[in-house]
């Protein structure tokens, strides 16, 4: 039911995490990714909220496994069930962080949507490496 996606055998050792929806998968995305993972060192663990959209979350995580196969980046995007919100109690050994700065915040999922429906081209350059060809095979073939 749920698409996997891992660029290793099996998910070993500490990971940063991201949940998103990823509607779809763009440049302000990849880049928070991309810096963290320079930062810290770490595979990455992308979780895609399984919500009604676009596009379907296998489609995103579909996405997302291009874009870090291109890119060379380690870790795995998987399809998660929608949450209504994270919770935990005192510190339990890792923390919740808002990435500011990454320079892609002019950058918007919405934007990239309002585009695809004005049937106009401008979201190809927001979308992330990789993500072009599927958004074409799923979205505007779909669509012709």
């Amino acid at each position: 039911m749920f698409k996997n996606y891992s660029t290793e055998e099996q998910a070993k050792g500490k990971h940063i995490m991201f949940l998103g929806r990823y509607v779809p998968f763009h440049k302000g995305h990849s880049g928070i990714i991309q810096s963290m993972q320079t930062q810290k060192g770490l595979p990455v663990l992308i979780l895609v909220r399984d919500t009604s959209e676009l596009f379907p979350a296998s489609v995103r995580v579909e996405m997302i496994g291009l874009w870090m196969k291109k890119e060379g980046i380690h870790g795995t995007a998987m399809v998660v069930p929608d949450v209504e919100g994270i919770y935990y109690g005192r510190d339990v050994g890792y923390k919740i962080e808002e990435i500011k700065g990454s320079g892609f915040e002019h950058i918007s999922a919405t934007s990239i949507r309002n585009s695809l429906n004005a049937g106009n081209e401008e979201w190809k350059d927001m979308v992330a490496p990789g993500t072009e060809d599927i958004i074409h095979a799923y979205y505007l073939n779909k669509a012709e």
